[in-house]
């Protein structure tokens, strides 16, 4: 079953007692600075994250909690994406380059662009600061398969599923006398 919202899941549970704090604050930097986006290289965000904190910057990785083969595990919410914080003017933040796992640090003409703190305290706000566990997706709808339409303008219909992820699914509907091809919402279609 689907569930409305993200949760937010206790870090100590994840992580067996150890506290996973994806909100690091380096020992050196000012972080009185602004926040800035950086694009590591696939899969090596936590690398990029403490190789950033070694070198004394404060920095925020997102994290959600999902359930693979039964087990919850924290993966971050933005592949290949963090946040680090840093002051342009008092930290030596052009290491950050030259960190291992880096790709680029988000800049125009060569000054790093800071991110919105409105965006940063949402992040916080939603509950980002710790893993969240997303929601349990529902089970693949087959293409070919028949399927009812439970909710919205055409519930009740019956269709013959073209396609389906998962948010939407796409149905074969006879309207009017024809077949036309309708997407609804993956949690407003069951088997037929």
């Amino acid at each position: 079953m689907m569930n409305a919202m993200l949760e937010p899941c206790s870090p100590m549970a994840l992580s067996g007692g150890n506290a996973l704090s994806p909100l690091r604050q380096g020992e050196c930097g000012s972080h009185s600075g602004a926040w800035y986006c950086v694009q590591s290289k696939p899969k090596r965000e936590r690398d990029v994250a403490d190789r950033l904190d070694a070198q004394g910057f404060g920095s925020f990785l997102p994290l959600v909690a999902v359930r693979r083969k039964g087990v919850v595990e924290p993966v971050p919410a933005f592949p290949g994406y963090l946040f680090v914080r840093f002051s342009l003017l008092a930290d030596r933040w052009r290491s950050i380059y030259s960190t291992v796992g880096v790709r680029r640090l988000f800049s125009a003409d060569e000054r790093p662009i800071p991110v919105p703190d409105a965006s940063i305290s949402t992040l916080l706000r939603l509950g980002y600061d710790r893993p969240i566990v997303a929601p349990d997706l529902p089970e693949a709808i087959a293409p070919g398969s028949r399927v009812r339409i439970e909710a919205g303008p055409f519930a009740g219909l019956d269709g013959i599923c073209q396609w389906s992820d998962a948010a939407r699914v796409g149905l074969l509907l006879e309207i009017l006398g024809a077949e036309r091809l309708v997407r609804v919402p993956r949690d407003a279609a069951g088997a037929a």
